[in-house]
């Protein structure tokens, strides 16, 4: 099973743009070792009129885990973003720290590390809500997201 998601964003509503993304899929024998993409962050949460907010959650493991990569995710009310990981020892080892988010700069972290039983991640965000409105977690882009994938 394959999921693609795309995301565009043109601000700017420049006519004429094409996207040059694909996907290549190739069949083979099953490897050794399993990659997936998993998030950790926090599911649900508001944001309170003219607020700013910390939110945060916690994964366990209770088997060795490769981490690859990290790519942090925020919508346009992220302000801080920081995933670190708590060793079991209590520990704490910074993953990746972004202390001024850019909405439109979203780039992907190599960040190779093994988490190892009794090892935690923890992802926190720190959101600013300009608005009158409250504001709540959710998958468009007037909503807000709190991930590292």
């Amino acid at each position: 099973k394959v999921i693609l998601q795309v995301h565009y964003s043109n601000t700017q509503g420049l006519e004429n743009l094409k996207d040059s993304s694909g996907l290549t899929i190739y069949l083979d024998e099953p490897r050794e070792n399993e990659v997936a993409m998993f998030a950790s962050g926090p599911l649900v949460y508001s944001i309170p009129p003219f607020s700013e907010v910390d939110v945060e959650s916690t994964c366990y493991f209770d088997e060795p885990v490769s981490i690859l990569s990290s790519t942090p995710h925020m919508h346009e009310t992220g302000r801080e973003f920081l995933t670190e990981v708590i060793r079991a020892d209590g520990s704490i080892e910074t993953v990746v720290e972004i202390d001024q988010w850019n909405f439109y700069e979203q780039p992907m972290y190599s960040t190779p590390l093994v988490l190892n039983p009794g090892d935690a991640l923890r992802t926190r965000c720190t959101l600013k809500n300009t608005t009158a409105m409250t504001l709540h977690s959710g998958e468009t882009t007037e909503d807000e997201m709190c991930f590292n994938w």
